[in-house]
């Protein structure tokens, strides 16, 4: 984030030279920002040189542009003086001599006060310190801060401050926030906890606790699952220690994310030697964001394989359907020749029932018509009978996530009792197969399949007689599955979680929103959330209207050439249509079918050697390690990755080796590396000639 010179870094060159650099035009943009009003034309008519109404034009343009001045020679923007000459002042030569800088800042003077703009004065520069201190607050990301800077600037008619300036604002505003919060963690952090987090660091049998929690599951096995259990063990004991904490820090949900991010960043040997605060700081907001990640993991699996049971139960179903297909098929055979008596004129109705008993027997034929009946029946019976035979499995794989994790619902909903019945069965280590169907829960099971967990057995205290008994695995089972399916809906949610948590989760406090709103509203600087939602809306229509006479009139006129007016001769109605395409507009143009087919790894392999964007992936070791990345294994990964493959898939069917494969991922592939590969691609392609027609 720091660069050689000690300044923070936020923007790359390319978005530098975009905001601050001195505007490179075509004849089109020159033609708009060049333009000249009556106003623009008034103001000319009182500037007295010719070089100095040249160099009003140009800064008049320049600021339409940037909201900025610059100085400049006429030498440099040539091009732009001679189309100011050639359009406004024919009769003027092109200037040999640079203004003078009094008539330079006097026209700059007459374009601020056309504009109502501002330079940004000492006091308006506290105002924005201030300003990005409460952002800060928000979002200790430096280019949030920035461009929420810019927004501020562009709504108080200010002339945005320079770069140095902007990053001596950001960085002192981050500064502040991070010294307030480890301040605060100095005051409220327990010495339990700080050696707990600093236990995390700490090299134990040749690696770190920390690496491990880094880790993400290589898959859905089993083995991996109990990994990520044991990972939230570690994560939930620290981060119920450290609630509180952060009830004090008053950190926002952004700045934790975002300081977790660092600490992922960041290899446990850079950690080390940050001061002890700061590290703990960033690992605690770590631990915050890792649970709610791992609980994520754990839920993806769950829901893995409670789908992955049942689509295993119906294909054992289909097999056994495919077993029985020959007696199916003589029971349709049966059923058509039933059938066929009705239409035989031949047959009397008297002899009708006799001869139907001749083709199935009459003590036979109710029993026939259930089985006929009963196809789909038959189908839920061999899954349900499947699943309770997969118990053992279901236990192992479903039921440590089930008790893990913590789920939420409505406090009247059916599934909460069973959840909490399911728990506490499990806490109390009972293994009964059947429990008295008085006993459980069973609201939350759709009706046509409640008949699917009771079964009748033999009354232990008459043998006679039969009773309804809840059978334990398949009740289990269907909770899983319901469960599964109100989390994909929203009805169950985990607050502890990324993505399985519910909209509440990630807004204010009602409570806190009910006291504060005024002063949260005021913090946010955002206009439009301040006025009554009535005007708001009044003027969004005013806006939309506007819209459509604009768009209708541009149809009268035929400058919208997407639109055709047709007029009748007759009547003089008027009815539109759109013109049918060229066959050069389609969208599968033949002219691609032209080109050849191309290897997509010889494409990334051309595209990195001419970007050379191999050099964007910097090794996360800063010493004592290969600094330049191996082009063959690059592209074997980003290929890997860009796929959905990974890595392990890759080397087995190439002939890359596994081990160096994951080593060069672990090193050098990350978000920020990523980015910069991306933004070199980017930026390449916005300067082909061809990209602003295409």
């Amino acid at each position: 984030m720091i660069n050689a010179g000690k300044r923070i870094v936020i923007l790359s060159p390319d978005e530098f030279e975009n905001l601050y650099g001195l505007p490179v035009l075509n004849d089109k943009e020159r033609k708009v920002l060049f333009e000249l009003s009556e106003e623009d034309r008034a103001i000319i008519n009182t500037i007295e040189k010719d070089v100095a109404k040249i160099d009003y034009i140009l800064q008049l343009g320049y600021f339409r542009a940037k909201q900025l001045f610059f100085n400049f020679t006429f030498q440099k923007v040539r091009n732009d003086v001679w189309f100011v000459i050639n359009h406004f002042l024919q009769n003027v030569s092109f200037p040999k001599k640079r203004i003078s800088k009094h008539h330079h800042y006097n026209n700059q003077k007459k374009i601020l006060a056309q504009y109502k703009f501002k330079h940004t004065s000492p006091t308006k520069q506290i105002e924005l310190s201030r300003f990005a201190k409460n952002l800060a607050k928000r979002h200790a990301s430096p280019r949030f801060i920035f461009d929420e800077l810019l927004n501020f600037c562009q709504h108080n008619n200010l002339i945005k401050p320079a770069y140095s300036m902007m990053q001596s604002i950001v960085s002192n505003a981050l500064k502040i926030e991070c010294n307030r919060a480890l301040n605060k963690l100095s005051n409220y952090l327990t010495k339990s906890l700080r050696m707990e987090l600093d236990q995390l660091l700490e090299n134990e049998n040749s690696f770190y606790q920390l690496t491990l929690l880094k880790k993400d599951p290589k898959g859905f096995s089993t083995t991996e699952m109990r990994k990520e259990v044991e990972k939230q063990k570690l994560l939930i004991a620290i981060y119920n220690k450290s609630k509180n904490i952060f009830e004090h820090l008053k950190l926002s949900p952004k700045n934790i994310e975002y300081y977790s991010e660092l600490a992922a960043f960041y290899p446990v040997v850079k950690l080390k030697r940050f001061k002890q605060n700061l590290a703990r700081l960033y690992l605690l907001c770590y631990i915050h964001q890792r649970l709610l990640k791992v609980n994520d993991h754990l839920l993806t699996f769950f829901s893995y394989r409670v789908n992955n049971y049942y689509q295993d139960a119906e294909q054992y179903a289909k097999e056994q359907e495919d077993l029985e297909n020959k007696q199916t098929q003589n029971q349709l055979l049966k059923a058509s020749k039933l059938i066929s008596l009705y239409s035989d004129k031949k047959i009397s109705d008297d002899n009708l029932r006799p001869m139907a008993f001749q083709i199935i027997p009459e003590d036979q034929i109710d029993q026939f018509a259930k089985d006929l009946a009963a196809k789909e029946a038959k189908k839920t019976a061999y899954i349900w009978k499947y699943l309770e035979k997969q118990h053992r499995a279901i236990n192992v794989n479903l039921r440590q996530v089930f008790q893990s994790i913590d789920f939420n619902c409505e406090v009247d909903a059916p599934i909460k009792k069973a959840i909490e019945f399911l728990n506490a069965r499990f806490t109390n280590k009972l293994t009964q197969k059947h429990i008295p169907v008085d006993e459980v829960p069973q609201q939350f099971i759709p009706k046509k399949l409640s008949s699917i967990v009771i079964d009748k057995i033999i009354d232990p205290q008459n043998k006679r007689r039969k009773i309804k008994m809840i059978n334990a695995a398949r009740y289990e089972y269907m909770l899983y599955s319901q469960l599964q399916k109100m989390l994909d809906s929203g009805r169950v949610y985990v607050s502890k979680s990324i993505n399985y948590r519910r909209l509440e989760d990630e807004l204010i406090p009602l409570e806190i929103w009910l006291r504060d709103k005024d002063k949260i509203l005021k913090e946010l600087n955002l206009p439009i959330l301040n006025q009554p939602i009535i005007e708001t809306l009044k003027l969004l229509n005013q806006c939309l209207t506007n819209r459509y006479e604009e768009v209708n009139q541009h149809i009268k006129d035929g400058k919208n050439s997407h639109i055709k007016i047709d007029k009748n001769k007759n009547n003089g109605a008027i009815t539109w249509r759109l013109p049918y395409k060229k066959q050069d507009d389609v969208v599968n143009n033949p002219f691609y079918e032209n080109l050849p087919n191309t290897n997509i790894g010889d494409l990334v392999s051309y595209i990195a050697q001419i970007i050379q964007i191999d050099k964007q992936f910097t090794n996360v070791q800063q010493r004592f390690a290969k600094n330049k990345i191996n082009l063959n294994d690059m592209i074997a990964i980003l290929i890997a990755n860009a796929t959905g493959i990974g890595v392990r898939k890759m080397a087995e069917i190439s002939d890359m080796n596994i081990n160096k494969l994951t080593t060069t991922e672990k090193n050098y592939f990350r978000v920020k590396t990523l980015r910069a590969a991306n933004d070199e691609i980017v930026n390449y392609i916005a300067k082909l000639p061809i990209f602003k027609f295409y």
